[in-house]
């Protein structure tokens, strides 16, 4: 096993580019097989847009502008379709795993770095956000690529590696708000450094400075954005919500259960080895533990005002939480096989949460939308409920008019589509025709649909995260549905 680990060590980026082909096979099939749902669909919407629309939009949302301006310039140049959408995400994800090998291979040892990569490789989070049109596949990456920075400010400060400290800190910023939960990890770990490394302290506490003044323009943003809890649709996270989001972020409940003990196991053998220890390298296991934990206990007590609790906004911490488990085997009193076997036990626990990743449903969109233009062939009147389900159904029942907002809706409403959130308002006073109408919806948790005033249920259908109901007037002759 030496031999490995010296080989390894030895061609740093061989290694970084087989864990990347490994991920992305592992999680590339099938990329474009589901529909596109609502918040791939915003901002696939946003990424079409004009950039100072895009401001415009997310100077009050939660997400600030930088990915979808990023997603545009990709989708210019390589198209619109799912597979598109989502192969940024997909490349993102696998640079995740390399670049945690790299980390760990410069900052710990090469053991170390290859059994975080195959930890991340089996990662079920990764691999759901490596398959989303969405932001959360690039905080991984910017997290451990600001480790890196930080590692090596603290270690040899210079103005060059605190600059590029505080533009990554300030890219991560722009592009999610709950990057701040790493910055706070990185604070609670420099606190170790700050007597034996004051001037490395010294240059990152003004690199972080630095990344303020970045951010300055959108800072306010985040405090006026940011989800209310009780006041959105997450509330207030308890013990039971705070244990899942934890089986969450380590990849299962075996994967969480087995890392803690490798980490308690690690922690004894660790004290009884001491004074034989480096203490370099007890302070950079003390930052990385900050990482992995400093995140989410912040982020918990947090949410009792402000809903940030997820997995996904969090999942800038899961490289440390990873890292922390890789480091904990290599610090186990077992020979090196021993501890190989023990890693690979581990990454086969979390590889066994994959096939729930996989098989996480998304609303079928694309049939939907196949079906409503049958209807509308057939004469038929659509009503999409609630006007944000209009960009997901918009996509793909009128993808040439997926430019904007405004011209999604004309060119729907040219269609006899409508987007509308009270189903009375939508649906017009018997006028005396004898005609459908087909009502999509995505499915809340057991409600039943209730017809509009005036209107009855001819016929129900359901599709994956979807309800479909043909409606006719009351004491109208319903038409058979195609």
């Amino acid at each position: 096993m030496r031999g490995i680990f010296a080989t390894a060590n030895r061609h740093p980026w061989l290694v970084a580019g087989l864990f990347f082909v490994l991920q992305v096979a592992i999680r590339g099939p099938g990329l474009g097989k589901s529909s596109l749902w609502l918040d791939e669909a915003i901002f696939l919407l946003w990424s079409r847009l004009p950039a100072s629309a895009v401001v415009r939009l997310t100077w009050s949302d939660a997400n600030p502008p930088l990915y979808p301006l990023g997603l545009g310039l990709w989708v210019d140049a390589f198209g619109t379709s799912e597979a598109s959408a989502r192969l940024p995400s997909l490349l993102l994800s696998a640079a995740g795993g390399s670049s945690l090998w790299l980390l760990a291979r410069r900052w710990v040892s090469a053991e170390a770095g290859l059994y975080a990569a195959g930890f991340f490789t089996a990662s079920s989070l990764g691999f759901h956000y490596g398959r989303e049109a969405r932001v959360y596949a690039l905080l991984p990456v910017l997290s451990i690529a600001s480790f890196h920075l930080y590692f090596r400010t603290l270690r040899c400060p210079t103005a060059r590696s605190a600059a590029a400290l505080a533009l990554v800190n300030a890219i991560g910023a722009y592009c999610h708000f709950t990057v701040a939960f790493v910055f706070l990890a990185q604070l609670v770990g420099a606190l170790g450094w700050a007597r034996v490394r004051p001037r490395g302290v010294a240059a990152y506490l003004a690199s972080q400075v630095l990344a303020l003044v970045l951010f300055l323009p959108w800072a306010s943003r985040v405090f006026a954005n940011a989800p209310v809890s009780g006041r959105s649709w997450l509330g207030s996270p308890g013990w039971r919500e705070g244990g899942q989001t934890a089986i969450a972020l380590a990849g299962g409940e075996g994967a969480l259960v087995a890392i803690l003990a490798i980490v308690a196991v690690a922690g004894i053998a660790g004290q009884l080895e001491a004074r034989h220890t480096c203490a370099e390298r007890r302070r950079r296991a003390t930052a990385i533990a900050a990482w992995a934990l400093v995140g989410p206990v912040s982020a918990f007590c947090v949410s009792q005002w402000v809903s940030v609790f997820l997995p996904r906004y969090l999942i800038g911490t899961v490289p440390g939480l990873l890292l922390l488990g890789a480091w904990a085997v290599t610090a186990l009193p077992l020979g090196p096989p021993s501890r190989a076997a023990v890693a690979t036990a581990l990454v086969l626990l979390e590889a066994l949460s994959l096939p729930t990743a996989a098989a996480i449903p998304k609303p079928d969109w694309r049939g939907a939308s196949a079906i409503a233009r049958q209807a509308r062939a057939a004469g038929d009147r659509v009503v999409v409920q609630q006007r944000r389900h209009c960009m997901p159904f918009g996509y793909h029942f009128a993808p040439d008019g997926f430019r904007g907002p405004q011209r999604l809706l004309r060119g729907l409403r040219r269609a006899r589509v409508s987007c509308v959130d009270d189903l009375d308002r939508a649906f017009p006073a018997d006028d005396g025709e004898t005609r459908r109408v087909l009502l999509v919806r995505a499915r809340p948790r057991s409600t039943p649909i209730v017809p509009p005033r005036g209107f009855e249920i001819v016929s129900t259908r359901e599709l994956a995260g979807l309800d479909l109901a043909w409606m006719r007037p009351v004491g109208r002759t319903p038409r058979a549905p195609e």
